[in-house]
């Protein structure tokens, strides 16, 4: 692998609300469309792994809900189509761009990686909990390679034992966990 490359995608959208949500917490949440400079076939030609000295892993990521951009899946394949392999961190609950991603050819998902975001109590306030995992399996049965991790707020903590009974009941190992706590002198 020669570089890993941080890809920040212009969307501050989200069809969740989480409280430890610093797009949440600075009021930058916004519902307009995103505007991308450049279209996904010129990135792409832009990301050759001559260009770029060899293969790279890029990681798409937003702000927002990275496949809320409709530009997205197609980024996603021009960057897989020059050889390279991509990260897309997601929340896991469009099931529309799944079925769009899991479609591409078997050769490119191979190279493909999710980064699911569990936001386990806005998952359940939504209903979403059961379309997260039907996701997951999605990506696992197309060939990619996933994670699905949580952020350890204080919210959370009475539900640590649930969390851990779904994702190994659903996925088979337990979530990678990021600590987003509350910082206070004590």
């Amino acid at each position: 692998m020669k570089r890993f490359v941080e890809c920040y995608v212009p969307v501050t959208a989200c069809n969740l609300r989480c409280s430890y949500c610093y797009v949440i917490q600075q009021d930058r949440r916004n519902r307009h469309p995103t505007v991308f400079e450049y279209t996904p076939e010129h990135i792409g030609k832009c990301v050759s792994r001559d260009r770029w000295g060899g293969v790279c892993l890029f990681s798409l990521t937003a702000p927002g809900e990275t496949l809320l951009a409709d530009e997205v899946v197609v980024l996603a394949r021009e960057i897989l189509g020059q050889g390279h392999y991509v990260n897309i961190t997601t929340n896991g609950t469009l099931s529309h761009r799944f079925d769009d991603i899991t479609s591409l050819p078997k050769a490119l998902l191979a190279r493909l990686h999710f980064s699911f975001s569990f936001h386990y109590l806005q998952l359940l306030w939504a209903s979403k909990v059961d379309a997260f995992f039907d996701n997951v399996r999605k990506v696992r049965e197309a060939g990619c390679s996933f994670l699905v991790q949580f952020n350890l707020c204080d919210e959370y903590i009475p539900y640590l034992d649930r969390i851990q009974e779904l994702c190994i009941e659903r996925v088979g190992a337990l979530p990678q966990v990021a600590i987003t706590r509350e910082q206070t002198e004590q």
